[in-house]
């Protein structure tokens, strides 16, 4: 439900997230699912095969050792500011690790004219 306009906005069609329950139209404050660790994995893995993706040729990244499944389950892992035990098993997998040492992106504040919302 947030992630879907942000996602849209950048073109990108499909997205695992978060989702929150919701009963007769109102939010009740649980949450229907949440991807985490290999609920992530089962949750991209079906993503794929419902629209014949190979993971194979696909790419994952993540800055947390919680992501391993999802890592695992691509052919093309990179780790973007990783913890200290995903950067271990990155560097002794081979796999590439981005660091960002500049801030990206602006400021979170007044109000964000495409989506209309105080940030």
């Amino acid at each position: 439900m947030v992630a879907e306009p942000i996602a849209a906005s950048l073109g990108i069609e499909h997205v695992i997230a978060t989702r929150p329950e919701v009963r007769e139209g109102r939010f009740t404050g649980g949450v229907e699912s949440y991807p985490y660790a290999e609920g992530k994995a089962t949750a991209m893995r079906s993503l794929a095969e419902n629209n014949g993706w190979s993971l194979e040729s696909s790419y994952a990244y993540s800055d947390s050792y919680t992501d391993m499944p999802m890592l695992m389950a691509v052919g093309n892992p990179c780790v973007v500011n990783p913890d200290r035990r995903l950067r271990r098993h990155a560097t002794s997998s081979g796999w590439p690790i981005l660091i960002a040492k500049e801030k990206m992106g602006r400021p979170a504040t007044g109000r964000d004219p495409e989506f209309g919302s105080s940030r």
